[in-house]
């Protein structure tokens, strides 16, 4: 079996209108990040340990698939697996350009849409503009606190609970990187996330523990946000930011070195 890594969003899907969203295969591969040779060492035992803690069951990989064809999604010759990457999708032949191999319904993607019709819907509203990714982010962590209660238990259930990014680094192996711009940007990056977070946790979080009645911690947050950094097409980001399930499990392969996007929106015909 082949690991799947390239697919092609439809753009009449991003306006909510028209059919279930198709996603199409590319050959275009994601650029890559290029890393200093000790802070590439690091990130690969990194992201080796996230794979082995992170790896979710079979029997938890079984629910998602039955989940998504309970919800009307069409997997075609894919499925979710563990990968070297991480855990990713897998097809069972190979793929011709431009073959459709998976569709998975609007009502299943984690978007604006999905948090205004949540009961965070009238809570987003009103504690002012949130940023999508914030809302989203909320949105996450609620579903999360439902258990099996949610949409998107099955979902959430295989979602690791960390990736290889630097964000969820230790400040023993962020000692490897110390002195590259790498570090700054990754203290930057989690400074910006706990000044989000300080002003949730104060307006909404705390404001409405009908809705979140268990502690939510900037750990729990910065996750939601590593989900989203790391599972979400970059078309679907800002004001369109949507994390769609199953297809947020493309991975790309550290064997592909060309510097293009993998990831276009199309119209049909």
């Amino acid at each position: 079996m082949a690991a799947l890594h390239h697919l092609v969003l439809p753009h009449r899907l991003l306006s909510g209108h028209g059919p279930p969203p198709v996603l199409r295969f590319s050959r275009r591969p994601r650029p890559l990040l290029h890393l200093l040779p000790c802070a590439a060492a690091a990130a690969t035992r990194a992201s080796a340990a996230a794979t082995a803690v992170t790896a979710p069951s079979d029997a938890a990989l079984q629910d998602f698939r039955r989940w998504l064809s309970s919800q009307g999604a069409e997997t075609g010759s894919v499925a979710p697996a563990v990968v070297p990457e991480g855990l990713g999708l897998v097809a069972a032949r190979d793929l011709p350009r431009g073959e459709v191999v998976a569709e998975v319904p609007k009502k299943l993607w984690l978007d604006a849409d999905a948090v205004a019709a949540s009961d965070l819907g009238r809570v987003c509203g009103s504690g002012g503009d949130l940023r999508p990714w914030v809302s989203v982010s909320l949105l996450i962590l609620r579903e999360a606190a439902r258990g099996g209660d949610s949409l998107w238990a099955p979902y959430l259930a295989i979602l690791p609970r960390q990736t290889d990014s630097t964000i969820f680094w230790s400040e023993e192996e962020l000692l490897e990187i110390q002195g590259t711009q790498l570090l700054s940007t990754t203290m930057g990056v989690k400074e910006y996330v706990q000044s989000e977070f300080d002003n949730v946790e104060a307006e909404i979080i705390n404001a409405n523990k009908d809705l979140f009645p268990g502690t939510i911690t900037f750990d729990d947050f910065l996750w939601a946000f590593g989900v989203l950094r790391s599972r979400v097409f970059p078309e679907l980001r800002g004001d369109k930011l949507a994390l769609i399930p199953f297809a947020d499990l493309i991975n790309h392969n550290g064997d592909i070195t060309s510097k293009e996007s993998c990831w276009e929106i199309k119209g049909k015909g």
